[in-house]
């Protein structure tokens, strides 16, 4: 057992620092006017298609019903970012045997360089 009895300061600013951010919140909760925002709500006309308008906005496209900002640039940084993921895990996923490289994906693009087994029945 330790001679620690729980009233250390390393120990108590964890929890004071939570009580403090609860009374933060209940303040900014209690002071917010939500009777405003809770008007009428705004919806799109009748017969506007919301996807259809997501799709064009994403490629700058002015086709849409509902006018939107266009989206390009993040489309074409999420794309390379995701490419770049895909290519470093190809890359974390490859094995070495022998001191030669021997692909993640195994022999899925007819490596007739590996042996072949036979699975049964003459050939």
């Amino acid at each position: 057992m330790s001679d620690d009895d729980g009233d250390s300061p390393g120990q108590l600013a964890p929890g004071l620092a939570a009580i403090a951010l609860f009374v933060v919140m209940v303040a900014a909760f209690r002071g917010a006017d939500f009777a405003a925002a809770a008007g009428e709500a705004a919806g799109f006309e009748a017969g506007q298609s919301v996807v259809a308008s997501i799709g064009f906005a994403l490629f700058n496209l002015e086709l849409g019903g509902i006018p939107a900002e266009g989206f390009l640039a993040g489309f074409l940084i999420i794309a390379l970012t995701l490419d770049v993921a895909i290519d470093a895990a190809l890359f974390l996923a490859k094995r070495e045997k022998g001191g030669s490289v021997v692909a993640a994906v195994g022999g899925a693009f007819g490596d007739d360089s590996r042996e072949r087994r036979d699975v049964g029945g003459d050939r």
